[in-house]
C-alpha cells in the first residue's frame, strides 16, 4: 500500500484485458472496470499494471484501426499519477519464469503476476479467461504469491458517466 498525501491507499494490480475493457466499455466486463476507475479518480485506490501493458493495449480495436481519441485516451490513462507501471527487470522476469516452470502459465501471464508480486500487490484483477481465473490452480497462485486474484469489482461506489467525461 502506498501513501497518497496522508491516507494509505489500496492498490490493485490490474491486468492488461481490465484496461482494454475499460476504454472499449465492454458490456460484460466494462462496468466493474468503471467502478474501479472511478473508485481511483476519486481518490480511493491506486492502480499497478505491468509496463507490458502499454504494448499490450495495441490491440484494444481489433475491428478497425485505433482512432487518434483512442490513442490519446490511452496515453492519458497510462500516465495517470495514480497509475503505476512496473517496468520489468531481471527479478520480474526470473520470477515469471519460475511462474511459468511451475504453474503452466503463459508468458504474459507469468510476467503480469510476478510483476504485481514484486511490487508488492495484495490484489490482482483480471476478468479474462485465462488459467489465473480458474480454480484450483488460481488458489495454488494465490498461496504461491501471497495475492488474492479476482476479477474488478471497485469499493461499492455505482459506475456512472463514460471514460474521461
Amino acid at each position: 500500500m502506498r501513501i497518497d498525501g496522508d491516507q494509505p491507499l489500496p492498490e490493485f494490480y490490474w491486468d492488461a484485458c481490465c484496461f482494454v475493457n475499460l476504454l472499449t466499455d465492454d458490456p460484460q466486463h466494462g462496468a466493474d472496470c468503471k467502478r474501479v476507475y472511478r473508485d481511483m479518480l476519486d481518490g480511493k485506490c491506486r492502480l499497478v499494471t505491468s509496463a507490458i501493458t502499454v504494448s499490450e493495449l495495441s490491440g484494444v480495436r481489433r475491428d478497425a484501426p485505433v482512432s487518434n481519441d483512442l490513442r490519446a485516451k490511452i496515453r492519458a490513462l497510462l500516465q495517470h499519477e495514480r497509475i503505476t507501471l512496473v517496468d520489468v527487470d531481471g527479478w520480474i522476469a526470473e520470477r515469471a519464469l519460475e511462474l511459468s516452470w511451475d504453474y503452466g502459465l503463459n508468458t504474459r501471464n507469468a510476467l503480469h503476476l510476478a510483476s504485481a508480486a514484486i511490487y508488492g500487490c495484495e490484489t490482482f484483477e483480471t476478468n479474462d479467461d485465462s488459467p489465473l481465473r480458474q480454480k484450483p490452480l488460481r488458489a495454488t497462485l494465490e498461496k504461491a504469491t501471497g495475492m488474492t486474484i479476482r476479477a474488478p469489482h471497485g469499493l461499492g461506489t455505482p459506475a456512472q458517466g463514460t471514460l474521461f467525461d
